[in-house]
């Protein structure tokens, strides 16, 4: 039986976020999660249009912001997500749930946009993301 479409990026987004994070601190591993974020948003701005995917990302940003207030210090600029306000240092656990489930959301919702053609170069992106990369995306 095949994995629901939806499930399909979150089993992703947990299977590189256990691979990659799971020796780092937690503050480090909110890095991680907003250098994946950062790295799809850019990915996907090289296929689609960059105002399409900053329309999605507000909406879904709004969305995960309801769920996870923690993470109403992100902000959506013009062109990009910006953390640079995101207290990396407080609520450790409630951030990394937020940002994890940010990123499956985005990977979701482009995935579907594109009626799936994006999966396999969005899910290659995230598997590149490592917190060996010199500082953050």
């Amino acid at each position: 039986m095949s994995v629901p479409d939806s499930d399909i990026h979150y089993e992703e987004v947990e299977k590189w976020f256990e691979k990659t994070g799971k020796n780092l601190s937690h503050t480090e591993q909110v890095q991680l999660l907003v250098k994946a974020i950062l790295a799809i948003e850019q990915r996907a701005s090289l296929t689609l249009s960059h105002i399409t995917v900053v329309v999605l990302l507000d909406r879904i940003l709004h969305q995960v912001q309801q769920k996870f207030p923690v993470l109403e210090e992100v902000i959506l600029q013009k062109h990009n997500l910006d953390f640079s306000k995101l207290d990396k240092q407080q609520n450790h656990q409630e951030t990394i749930f937020g940002l994890t489930f940010f990123l499956a959301e985005i990977l979701r919702v482009i995935g579907r946009l594109t009626a799936n053609i994006l999966n396999k170069s969005l899910h290659n992106e995230l598997k590149k993301v490592s917190s060996n990369d010199s500082g953050e995306s």
